[in-house]
């Protein structure tokens, strides 16, 4: 897809207003919480590592994931947002050109002809194509990371209550 093609740039205008009605409900900026290096670490952790934590680092390491399952969260959002205006725009186009083919040709094979023919129609496809694809690789990494927050939260609280005991 073209860098300053008008479909990116209809997607950017809808993604600044996205943008300010977050801010406006308190959300910052999207940002990750972390280094890389970090989340690694964190995730990499055998359970021998994870088994010595005292119960104020499992829940500070708690935290900390929790964190990242957040941001990754907003990243999901950020690009189903995408898709949902892509594919929105695409049905629009797809339906003010679909009369130009022949209606006993499939529904599906015109929609194609449109796009092969339609280089706005084109572009937004590149943008749901695109879109979905970074979906895929977020999708369900957020609840993960979140099952091991947790995990890691009831290690800590686990030990908290056997020390109490002893």
């Amino acid at each position: 897809m073209e860098d300053n093609s008008p479909a990116k740039e209809r997607m950017e205008k809808i993604e600044a207003v996205l943008d300010e009605y977050e801010r406006q409900c308190g959300f910052p900026p999207i940002k990750s919480p972390g280094q890389e290096q970090e989340l690694d670490e964190y995730l990499s952790m055998g359970r021998d590592t994870i088994e010595k934590l005292t119960p104020e680092a499992a829940g500070s390491l708690s935290y900390r994931l929790s964190q990242f399952a957040f941001y990754i969260q907003r990243l999901y959002n950020r690009e189903r947002s995408r898709k949902t205006w892509a594919d929105s725009e695409l049905n629009r186009v797809i339906a003010a050109h679909i009369e130009d083919y022949s209606r006993y040709i499939k529904y599906d094979m015109r929609a194609a002809m449109v796009c092969r023919e339609n280089a706005y129609a084109t572009n937004v496809q590149s943008i749901v194509r695109y879109a979905t694809q970074r979906m895929q690789r977020l999708e369900d990494l957020s609840e993960g990371i979140q099952n091991l927050a947790l995990a890691i939260k009831s290690v800590g609280y686990m030990k908290q209550q056997l020390n109490k005991n002893l």
